[in-house]
């Protein structure tokens, strides 16, 4: 008897074995987060400045909050705005990001120590960074500044000489820049 109990249990058991059905589900991908996730119009309204005279506000790139072209002799420089949650992954990182952008290699925090000033506003104090590349002259002003929860980027794009014009107007709209 017991074994012919166990016998229909194994029977039974085995019958139910069949070939597992495969079901296919579509999920979607989750979308990236952009920099201006983090609300971008609540961001525009807390951003504040004089914009000096010449430069013209033009619509910002997926990534920025604002952005700003300023003519130099026939030629168009480019002010970028962006904000990021947090630290933004910190100074370092950021400033390498934009000498990989330069072509310039990655520094560390001794090479950060050299290349960094500060300019103080009203509210706000930035910490300024300054890069070349000499084979190439381009070059990359910025300015990073944080917040209780946030990060904010005010960068200047250009070659050398045009940005040696523009240095004091952009010495100037940086101490006037708030950030409520």
């Amino acid at each position: 008897m017991r074994y012919a109990a166990l016998a229909l249990g194994l029977i039974a058991g085995l019958s139910g074995c069949q070939k597992p059905e495969i079901t296919v589900i579509d999920v979607p991908k989750p979308r990236p987060v952009s920099a201006v996730a983090f609300s971008s119009k609540a961001n525009q309204s807390r951003f504040h400045y004089q914009l000096p005279t010449g430069w013209t506000e033009t619509n910002p790139g997926p990534m920025h909050l604002a952005q700003f072209s300023i003519p130099v002799d026939g030629e168009v420089v480019m002010v970028s705005v962006t904000t990021l949650g947090g630290d933004a992954g910190g100074l370092l990182s950021n400033v390498n990001r934009w000498r990989g952008q330069l072509g310039l290699t990655p520094i560390n925090d001794d090479g950060l120590t050299k290349i960094k000033s500060e300019i103080s506003g009203k509210r706000l104090t930035f910490t300024v960074v300054d890069m070349v590349n000499p084979g190439s002259a381009k070059r990359v002003i910025g300015a990073v500044t944080r917040t209780e929860s946030d990060t904010w980027f005010v960068k200047l794009e250009g070659t050398s000489a045009q940005l040696d014009r523009v240095k004091p107007q952009w010495d100037a709209f940086i101490r006037t820049v708030e950030v409520q």
